[in-house]
């Protein structure tokens, strides 16, 4: 459990870090990201070692949206650890925009009455009303960008708004 978690945070800090990443010289002048609403699953990569042994994961990354540069370079953040890791199997959706938050709060229902999914990376629209979707939940969850206030949610990976304004005051 200790290395799947493991795992589960390191992908979300990739994600976050990608996010945070420049523009960078490597923009072919595509989009990275998914149409509206749709889902995104990298390219499986060719075997080889990885540093999470032979079992696989399938994680589940459900994000504010896909429409967006910002998003865009988390889903490019994904994919990138995905090709890095051959036993991780990461899909990525996002809702239709920052304001589809049924569109959103369904892609959660169902990716967690998924049986085949072994842990989320959600970036909640609404987090109070996903504190009440995972409630029970015991698969691992890492919240990315906006916490998650419940005892389901293992990690958040994110900035802390409140203590920069403190500090930047």
């Amino acid at each position: 459990m200790k290395k799947f978690l493991a795992l589960l945070l390191t992908l979300a800090m990739a994600l976050s870090l990608a996010a945070c990443g420049g523009s960078g010289g490597g923009n072919d002048g595509g989009s990275s990201a998914p149409a509206d609403g749709e889902q995104q699953q990298a390219e499986p990569a060719d075997s080889g070692s990885s540093d999470g042994g032979d079992e696989s994961y399938n994680i589940s990354v459900i994000l504010k949206t896909t429409a967006s540069e910002y998003w865009g370079y988390v889903v490019a953040g994904a994919n990138a650890y995905q090709k890095d890791h051959p036993n991780v199997t990461v899909t990525v959706k996002g809702a239709t925009s920052e304001t589809a938050y049924d569109e959103q709060l369904n892609m959660i229902e169902t990716d967690m009455n998924n049986g085949d999914i072994d842990g989320y990376v959600i970036a909640p629209l609404q987090a109070d009303m996903v504190a009440n979707m995972i409630a029970g939940q015991t698969k691992p969850i890492v919240a990315v960008d906006t916490d998650i206030d419940a005892p389901e949610v293992l990690s958040f990976v994110g900035t802390g708004n409140e203590a920069a304004g403190k500090l930047g005051g």
